[in-house]
């Protein structure tokens, strides 16, 4: 089942002034407009005028606008691969700076590999032949404004307007359309608003630029980024940007820019901040728009953040438990933020995949963690997330003192497939009440064949945006090309943990220790498993703290490797590799496909110390690759996405 994915941001607002205006229509009437003209392939005769609720389906909700004009791809789930409208003639002679306005509703989503599309065209032939002026993307969640420059047909006597919906010959959602308007525009007036200004954090597996955090961990670079938004029709070309925290002062020139009427540019300052602990505050600030000196309204034009620098507390294992499912397309979000939270944050975050619905769910786990959306998870089971905030709730956790501290052991019995886990707690406060230790098994590199093992992926083809390479893919991925990492494999005690593994009066400085044992299933391969220690606490089953140890051994236990990085990733033409060996050390560095396959590989012989390896990728497909570098004795691999 499809499903429209929302995210709230701010409205763009926009104003213009109109000083003549020689056609408008805003579908009002209630019916297809007698003067406009269309075409379509589709079943359920294609543009149709009415109510945003009339013309919305489950899956395309169009949020109200009056009446308005609206192709439904999700509704028919027809062939809306040209669903074309378009005005009668429009004589546009009399204005010396004609602008079409009017209002859309459209996200160009993907489904199933189809991604849709929505192009503005005119013609100056009575229709015989189209030229395109717009092709539309997705800019803001629900209705917006835009205004199209028609100074290349100043003179026209026979302008025609259309819009064109093209659904790529699958079944994908739709757009709709209201306000159009032809009018001439003032040019004198510039008017420009400082919109957003955030502190936010560049999750490169994505990649995406991430805002709303209120903390981050003290001594990281957070990017300072936003939105200006130009309010008037005079199209705004350059403009200056300064930031200060109070102490040090940056300006930024933004210079060949093109920022139309009504619209929007997504700013990045080139110099990060560096957080210190305590408040940090910056004040941004909008000045020399058009070189013209300080901006039209000072007030509206400057924004302040801020965030407070925390440090992560030893001691403290944060948990997330994603729900999450082969058979779940978004879902393969969680996989590439969890990936991101574990090779950024290995020494004290620990992530658990709680599969529902396919061959890897454990009922025992999926049931207690009782997800009704997916993916969906929980950060040492406190409120519900997405994916997309593994590091804002990770961050409010890993700052927190921890009450209890918590270590384990682990053996395994090979001849009886037993592990024996040992976990001490170390109480550092006061702790009275019924706690309960669980202890859980994962497993990485989890595969299996047949339909029910692929993961399915609404991020093919790149409708819905990036998503770690998964938008290279196609609609359902084998698990034999991406393995299932950090799965759940089994909970010893139950979710809430076992009833009195813990005594109900601990005093600050006490030590208590439990022994649980679990027998491994023989098609599970322990040298990829992990254990982690849960102390629950039963009143509010949330995690008080955890403990983690990894039973990889031989390649995984990486000790000369202190460090691996790539950069650009994603790459185009090249990426550099940066490795960074504790010890001198012979060094292959091999790249694979997706399949397997060999695509590079070079032996450096013996290295040591920090050092940079270039790797041209100029013949290489867009996809994901693994670079694996390899020692002597260890050999760690990182994915590489490369785009063209």
């Amino acid at each position: 089942m499809k499903k429209l994915i929302l995210f709230c941001i701010a409205a763009t607002l926009t104003m213009y002034v109109s000083a003549q205006t020689v056609f408008s229509e805003d579908f009002e009437g209630g019916s297809f407009p007698a003067d406009w003209m269309q075409i379509s392939n589709a079943t359920d005769g294609g543009w149709k005028v009415g109510t945003a609720a009339a013309l919305s389906s489950s899956s395309f909700p169009i949020a109200e606008h009056t009446k308005i004009i609206a192709t439904n791809d999700d509704a028919c789930n027809c062939d809306k691969s040209d669903d074309f409208f378009y005005s009668p003639s429009i004589d546009v002679s009399s204005l010396a700076n004609p602008f079409l306005k009017f209002a859309v509703y459209y996200y160009e989503l993907g489904y199933d590999g189809a991604i849709e599309n929505l192009t503005v065209e005119v013609s100056t032939n009575g229709g015989t032949s189209w030229t395109v002026i717009s092709d539309l993307g997705y800019e803001v969640d629900g209705w917006r404004t835009e205004f199209i420059d028609l100074s290349a047909y100043v003179g026209e006597t026979d302008l025609m307007v259309g819009f064109r919906y093209n659904d790529d010959e699958g079944w994908v959602y739709g757009a709709a359309i209201d306000d159009v308007e032809v009018f001439e525009a003032d040019l004198t007036t510039v008017s420009v608003s400082l919109s957003s200004g955030y502190l936010g954090s560049n999750i490169e597996a994505v990649p995406q630029i991430f805002n709303g955090y209120t903390k981050y961990l003290v001594g990281k670079s957070m990017i300072i980024n936003g939105q200006i938004a130009n309010l008037a029709m005079a199209p705004i070309t350059s403009f200056d940007l300064t930031y200060t925290n109070g102490t040090d002062s940056y300006t930024q020139s933004y210079t060949g820019v093109t920022i139309g009427a009504g619209s929007t540019y997504n700013y990045i300052i080139d110099a990060p901040l560096t957080i210190i602990e305590g408040l940090n505050s910056v004040t941004i600030t909008l000045e020399n728009i058009n070189g013209g000196g300080t901006a039209d309204d000072p007030a509206d034009n400057s924004k302040s953040t801020s965030v407070t620098g925390v440090t992560a507390k030893p001691g403290r294992l944060v948990v997330a438990e994603e729900a999450t499912g082969s058979w779940c397309g978004w879902c393969v979000r969680g996989n590439v933020l969890m990936e991101y939270m574990t090779t950024n944050y290995a020494d004290n975050f620990f992530g658990i995949a709680v599969h529902n619905g396919d061959p890897m769910a454990v009922n025992t786990y999926d049931s207690g963690l009782a997800a009704s959306a997916f993916p969906n998870a929980k950060m040492d089971r406190q409120a519900w997330i997405d994916p997309l905030q593994f590091e804002t709730a990770y961050i409010d956790r890993i700052s927190l003192e921890p009450e209890v501290l918590i270590s384990q052991e682990v053996s395994y019995d090979e001849a009886t497939r037993t592990a024996t886990v040992t976990s001490l707690l170390n109480f550092q406060e006061q702790m009275d009440g019924d706690y309960r230790i669980a202890v859980v098994y994962t497993e990485d590199e989890v595969v299996g064949t047949g339909s029910s093992w692929n993961q399915s992926n609404y991020y093919s083809g790149g409708g819905s945006g990036p998503m770690g390479g998964y938008e290279l893919l196609g609609a359902s991925v084998p698990a034999t090309s991406i393995p299932y990492m950090h799965v759940a494999r089994a909970i010893v005690g139950g979710f809430n943990g076992e009833a009195g593994s813990v005594p109900e009066v601990n005093a600050a400085g006490s030590y208590h220790s439990y022994t649980s044992t679990y027998e491994v299933p023989a098609d599970y391969n322990w040298d990829n498993m992990h254990v982690v220690t849960l102390l629950v606490k039963y009143s509010t089953k949330k995690i008080v703290n955890a403990a983690n140890t990894s039973t990889f051994t031989g390649t995984n236990d990486i000790s000369n490797i202190a460090s691996v990085n790539l950069y650009p990733n994603p790459a185009d033409n090249y990426s550099l590799i940066r490795v960074n060996l504790s010890q001198p050390q012979e060094l292959t560095i091999t790249v694979t496909d997706i399949s397997g396959k060999i695509v590079a590989s070079n032996n450096y012989g013996m290295q040591t110390g920090d050092n940079v390896y270039s790797l041209n990728t100029e013949t290489l497909g867009s996809g994901i690759y693994f670079v694996n570098i390899q020692t002597n004795e260890e050999m760690i691999s990182k994915k590489l996405v490369i785009t063209k």
